[in-house]
């Protein structure tokens, strides 16, 4: 069972005139198709919670001193196994989804001039907010649809981001603590999945 805050690390040796390489990081679906990670284009990659029940694999282009590439080498990472949660992670995850709620506190970029609100991250069986904690207003309050994702930004190492069908998006960090977002991010997700599919179970 692969832990995550795990690194990868994509590495080689030259032949026929390589002397550098491209790198790209790929998520390989459950559907059988693939997604690029974007901006993972380095050779170390560092494993997150947006990994959990996926293969990753990282893609090379060769290349010589006169930019000319070569063919494409793909390869699997961690053996070509799916990444897991370690134990104690997923009891935690699933003690929330036992309970039916969690609660967060995070930080919320209110603007673009570097202002974090510190906040309460608070996840429900069938709908999420987001609770200014100096004013008590509640900021963002909404229930689970396909239109509302929750990502996490390659580099950043203790971000994620909720994102909307409609181009919106609001970053936020759980301040040093890698381990917290991992959790808060795939305890959502568990909440919105299990929302999703009792609605579509009741319309069926």
């Amino acid at each position: 069972m692969q832990n995550l805050e795990v690194n990868f690390l994509g590495c080689g040796f030259s032949v026929h005139g390589t002397s550098r390489c491209k790198f790209q990081w790929v998520r390989h679906l459950l559907d059988g198709t693939w997604e690029e990670v974007e901006g993972a284009i380095k050779p170390e990659y560092l494993v997150t919670a947006d990994d959990v029940d996926k293969l990753i694999g990282v893609e090379c282009i060769p290349m010589d001193d006169h930019g000319r590439k070569g063919e494409v080498v793909r390869v699997f990472a961690n053996e070509q196994t799916k990444i897991m949660c370690d134990p104690k992670m997923q009891q935690e995850i699933d003690k929330y989804m036992a309970a039916g709620q969690a609660s967060f506190i995070t930080l919320l970029l209110m603007d673009s001039s570097e202002n974090w609100e510190q906040t309460t991250f608070t996840l429900k069986r069938s709908n999420y907010q987001v609770k200014i904690n100096q004013t008590q207003e509640i900021f963002i309050q909404g229930k689970y649809t396909n239109d509302v994702s929750i990502k996490i930004p390659s580099g950043l190492t203790t971000q994620f981001v909720l994102t909307y069908s409609d181009g919106s998006s609001h970053p936020f960090n759980t301040f040093h603590d890698v381990r917290m977002r991992d959790t808060l991010v795939l305890t959502m997700i568990m909440f919105q999945s299990k929302a999703l599919d009792e609605r579509r179970n009741a319309r069926g």
